[in-house]
């Protein structure tokens, strides 16, 4: 059933989809790490942390639109595009919520032993970028010849 609904759905739509399951399931991996590594991290802030992957994926994901659009004036590739998108939102939230970030950040670097400084974060969301853009390009790559072939 949801693989007939995904064989209908337009190249950029199936795209974006496949990366935002994948940002789900980073999202779902990084929740259950968090219960081991960081049992004192508040539920609020694991649980916005599951969500947050799927959201990054979808932007990144949907930065591909920029190909359909055909911008002459961005002459950037996928990965380009999907890495700055991204980053751009890691770094939205590290602004943003500095306290929250930096107390993660805190309670990760004792665990760890790695991660010192909260601008990490925007590192994780250019490589959340780059596997999201990978996975999108991939599924509208599959879709687009899906629908070339079901149109002949």
């Amino acid at each position: 059933m949801v693989i007939n609904v995904y064989h209908k759905l337009p190249p950029m739509i199936a795209g974006i989809t496949c990366a935002k399951f994948v940002g789900f399931l980073i999202g779902f991996l990084v929740f259950c790490q968090l219960i081991f590594f960081a049992p004192e991290l508040d539920l609020i802030k694991r649980v916005a942390l599951l969500f947050w992957y799927p959201t990054i994926a979808g932007v990144a994901a949907a930065s591909n639109l920029a190909d359909a659009i055909d911008l002459k004036w961005i002459p950037w590739t996928w990965w380009q595009r999907t890495v700055l998108m991204g980053a751009w939102l890691n770094l939205m939230i590290v602004l943003l919520a500095s306290g929250s970030v930096q107390e993660f950040s805190v309670i990760v670097q004792w665990s760890l032993g790695h991660l010192t400084s909260k601008y990490w974060f925007v590192v994780d969301g250019a490589v959340i970028g780059l596997i999201a853009g990978f996975v999108s390009a991939k599924a509208q790559k599959r879709a687009e010849l899906r629908h070339s072939q079901a149109a002949c």
